[in-house]
């Protein structure tokens, strides 16, 4: 009778240590399965944020574009300042707007009238890529972050190319948005304090990312696909 006894207790331990098993993976499951789903919505949410802020700014872009060429394919500079100042003041969030000739060469911006002065985008990493991205026909292209040639600060260009009638590029309007300014679409987010947050270019380079570690540069940050 001793015998059976532990044999059933012994049994009902299993079972009892099998059930408290399968009840915490259901749980840890379904806590998995909420945090995924607050996870989905949380980017869902984002997504169409920032859709809202920069399918109007490239429709801006096109607007402007235009606004360069009403006067013939020869872009006035004089007129073309005033048009970069006016979309600037409309747009109080963005760190620059510039005009920039198919070379690279920056031609003027919004704070700073024509000039020989200005530098030259033409080595720089995300213009060559946005280069490579004209020939294949893009029109509007939201570059990789870069070091601003004007502001010396990270920023995000946004850009838009001009082509003549007979589709030649000549020349580019790009804006200039701050990274902090995408990552504010996500710092109330409550999973940000357990997980990062970021937008991505198709080819793998991060435009933005929520929490920012302390410890990594933006050239580890931003300079590699991933």
């Amino acid at each position: 009778a001793i015998q059976n006894l532990k044999r059933v207790a012994g049994i009902a331990s299993i079972i009892i240590g099998l059930y408290a098993l399968l009840f915490s993976w259901q749980s840890w499951h379904e806590e998995k399965s909420n945090q995924l789903q607050e996870f989905a919505t949380i980017m869902e949410l984002g997504s169409k944020a920032i859709d809202a802020y920069l399918t109007p700014l490239q429709n801006g872009l096109l607007t402007l574009s235009q606004q360069l060429t009403e006067t013939g394919d020869s872009i006035n500079l004089d007129r073309a300042f005033i048009l970069l100042k006016r979309f600037k003041e409309a747009r109080p969030e963005l760190i620059n707007v510039t005009l920039i000739n198919p070379e690279g060469q920056i031609l003027l911006t919004a704070k700073t009238p024509p000039s020989l002065d200005h530098p030259s985008l033409a080595q720089q990493p995300s213009f060559m890529r946005y280069r490579e991205e004209l020939q294949q026909g893009q029109a509007v292209s939201t570059g990789r972050p870069l070091i601003g040639v004007v502001s010396k600060i990270l920023v995000i260009p946004v850009r838009h190319s001009i082509r003549d009638p007979q589709g030649h590029v000549t020349a580019i309007v790009s804006v200039n948005l701050s990274v902090e300014l995408l990552q504010n679409f996500w710092k109330e987010a409550p999973i940000t304090k357990k997980a990062a947050l970021g937008l991505m270019r198709d080819d793998g380079f991060l435009i933005s990312r929520y929490p920012v570690p302390d410890r990594l540069p933006p050239e580890e940050i931003y300079g590699e696909p991933r």
